[in-house]
């Protein structure tokens, strides 16, 4: 999720889905410039990018901490707000464990790797997906 609170031009939302360029670009999905055309375009990939890496790592401690939720155990069978709830609870589980000083298991075969951007969902022309108006204003907001 990146806060996108620094953006009033985006309709009634503080936070935005970040993903990759796997997903399609959507008003609650930023994605990546394919093409950066500008310096404020740049330095959104940017951050993107810094954003997904720090997302990543997260989620690989936690699947190392709490091996329910890594693939290797099948994918949690619940809604998705008990999913999220879920999530939150090991966030909170995970942050007491580092208080206390509770080192992460032993990794696992498997438990380090990171996705690679998947380019599936190639849009013809970005400027007409649905959530180009939203990252636009992103950009001009936030990457003046």
């Amino acid at each position: 999720m990146i806060d996108v609170s620094c953006c009033p031009l985006v309709p009634s939302a503080a936070l935005a889905v970040e993903g990759d360029r796997g997903y399609p670009l959507e008003p609650f999905l930023m994605t990546p410039f394919d093409e950066p055309a500008t310096e404020g375009e740049r330095q959104y990939n940017t951050s993107h990018s810094s954003t997904r890496e720090v997302m990543e790592q997260t989620l690989q401690t936690m699947k190392s901490r709490f091996r329910r939720i890594h693939q290797s155990s099948g994918a949690l069978q619940y809604e998705p707000i008990k999913c999220a709830k879920i999530a939150a609870a090991c966030m909170w589980l995970h942050n007491r464990c580092v208080q206390r000083r509770i080192p992460l298991p032993e990794d696992v075969e498997g438990d380090t790797a990171v996705e690679e951007d998947v380019d599936d969902n190639e849009v013809e022309n970005e400027d007409d997906a649905p959530g180009y108006e939203t990252r636009r204003d992103i950009v001009e907001e936030c990457f003046p």
